[in-house]
């Protein structure tokens, strides 16, 4: 399987997807490599409340925005 879609659904949901994307950062080469053989993913974050989207710790890897 060559496509990949992460979701997350409600506040753990949202910080799992914000560490996940954080192990992709952390993980670039291995990230370019996947994607130089056809591999693609994405992430879809869905909650009724801002809370988890609206805390910026959550969403940043070394001061880069992982949104």
């Amino acid at each position: 399987m060559r496509n990949h879609l992460f979701i997350g659904l409600g506040g753990q949901g949202g910080k799992s997807i914000a560490e996940l994307r954080k192990v992709f950062a952390q993980r670039e080469s291995d990230a370019k490599s996947l994607a130089e053989r056809g591999v693609k993913w994405d992430f879809l974050y869905i909650d009724s409340s801002r809370d988890v989207s609206n805390n910026r710790t959550n969403w940043t890897h070394f001061g880069k925005s992982l949104k």
